[in-house]
């Protein structure tokens, strides 16, 4: 088996190496210090095609394949795990999730804003009393004709505070546990949606955005449904 990378993997691993030496390291450590994300940065990638590094031209996207992917990852890793960790969960857990589990008009709709960096999106699971067991989420959403009312809160959500869409996992019915998770793609101006910073900074992520998300009453239409209903926990931990 042959281990070498390709031509074009090697330019794209260049030109990430490139970009983090000359353009993340200059502002990292005072964006560390400071604990404030440097926003400026979210568009030039977009520019370079790194925010949908995976995901297909027609949607935007550069197309990579996934090792190109990783290569990228590691060399902002290499340099600024803030910056790594606010692509990772911007293309892997929002684009992708999107693109794997969205209707057309979802992926059309949104994919495009993501891969240009217009738009910026979060992946909201944690809670206070469901991390890693998911399937005891206490958000939940209640069915109304033809909207789902959104009750809850989620914490440590990357990309929070400044996030224009999200990916919300609620439950419609919690005695069912992970059967009667759904998750919806909601645009964070939607009323009912509040956030605010998540007080302290988490080592090697000082720079990075961490929300705590609430949600009273906060309605949503079911054309915000990312896939078929008590398929949440699947879109959740695909995405993971």
């Amino acid at each position: 088996m042959d281990f070498e990378l390709a031509d074009e993997q090697k330019r794209i691993q260049l030109r990430a190496r490139a970009f983090a030496e000359h353009e993340v390291a200059l502002v990292a450590r005072k964006a560390d210090e400071k604990g404030e994300f440097p926003r400026h940065l979210v568009k030039r990638m977009g520019e370079l095609g790194f925010l949908a590094g995976p995901i297909e031209p027609e949607y935007g996207g550069a197309g990579m394949d996934y090792v190109s992917y990783a290569l990228l990852c590691e060399e902002l890793g290499r340099v600024d795990s803030s910056v790594r960790g606010f692509l990772t969960v911007y293309t892997s857990l929002v684009s992708l999730c999107i693109r794997d589990w969205g209707t057309e008009e979802q992926k059309r709709h949104y994919l495009p804003r993501l891969a240009t960096g217009e738009w910026i999106g979060c992946y909201a699971l944690t809670e206070p009393n469901a991390g890693s067991d998911a399937a005891s989420m206490e958000t939940t959403a209640r069915e109304e004709g033809d909207s789902d009312v959104l009750n809850g809160e989620k914490i440590w959500i990357t990309n929070g505070t400044s996030a224009h869409v999200a990916i919300i996992f609620a439950s419609r019915d919690r005695s069912a546990r992970h059967k009667g998770i759904c998750a919806f793609v909601v645009e964070t101006d939607t009323p009912g949606f509040q956030r605010e910073p998540m007080e302290g900074k988490e080592l090697g992520h000082r720079a990075s955005e961490h929300a705590h998300i609430s949600f009273e009453e906060c309605r949503v239409p079911k054309s915000t449904l990312l896939s078929a209903p008590g398929e949440g926990f699947k879109v959740a931990m695909s995405a993971l």
